[in-house]
């Protein structure tokens, strides 16, 4: 396994719940890899780490405006959407 570093910060809408298993197979799907990690989030820069996930890949995880995009749709199919935020 290599470095993972933060790359998205998830929030799940109200009321929704989500596993960080299902969240990581989700997470894999869209990056196309397995070397890839979801964590709760600690309180950073004012967001709720109550109900939040880091989403960590490799530093080197190449075409993330894609990733995004198939991590968007994983996540609206599984009505999963909530918040998400690139932050790196």
């Amino acid at each position: 396994m290599t470095d993972l570093v933060p790359i998205f910060r998830l929030r799940p809408p109200r009321g929704c719940s989500v596993g960080p298993d299902q969240l990581r197979g989700l997470w894999s799907d869209a990056c196309g890899c397995l070397d890839v990690s979801v964590g709760r989030c600690v309180a950073l820069d004012g967001f709720d780490a109550r109900d939040g996930y880091l989403l960590h890949g490799g530093a080197e995880l190449a075409h993330r405006p894609e990733v995004e995009t198939r991590l968007r749709a994983l996540l609206d199919r599984a009505h999963l959407l909530g918040t998400l935020t690139r932050i790196a």
